[in-house]
């Protein structure tokens, strides 16, 4: 089996800067892509956290790379996975405190009022639609193809 340098094939030592940039984020893309078939087709926790993770490290490799794209593309690229992010997000600090208040009520049975769970968790269905809708709204934008696809001069 070949050794791939960090794990990502095709990058090699001796190649440019942004070729290496667009081979390493086409490899991260690749990864959110299965990570997010993966949530819509079980949206677990863990499949959401797993998610998260890979469109935080492919954004943060996206943003300090910025020289290798258009500045036009970038941007519109980069809101579009901050956005992402943030809807996310706010799915995952609900999964978080929900886990918080189980080990909580075990530990020190302490219990939620129906009333209390019903204001932290009512729209927890909602948001989940939110962020299956928003995925796939993901998946179906060209942005990041495109981004990874043209070379900086073909970009518009």
């Amino acid at each position: 089996m070949a050794k791939y340098k960090y794990g990502i094939p095709n990058l090699k030592k001796k190649i440019p800067l942004c070729e290496g940039v667009k081979i390493t984020l086409k490899y991260k893309y690749k990864r959110i892509k299965f990570r997010l078939d993966n949530f819509l087709e079980n949206d677990s926790v863990e499949n959401l956290h797993n998610l998260r993770i890979d469109l935080r490290r492919f954004r943060y490799t996206l943003e300090n790379f910025d020289i290798c794209f258009k500045t036009s593309l970038f941007f519109k690229a980069l809101e579009e996975l901050k956005h992402l992010q943030d809807v996310i997000g706010e799915g995952r600090d609900l999964d978080i405190l929900e886990a918080k208040l189980r080990a909580l009520k075990e530990n020190n049975s302490v219990e939620l009022s129906e009333e209390t769970k019903k204001v932290l968790f009512g729209n927890k269905d909602v948001l989940r639609k939110n962020i299956r809708n928003e995925l796939i709204n993901f998946r179906n934008n060209n942005k990041i193809k495109i981004l990874l696809k043209k070379s900086r001069e073909e970009q518009k």
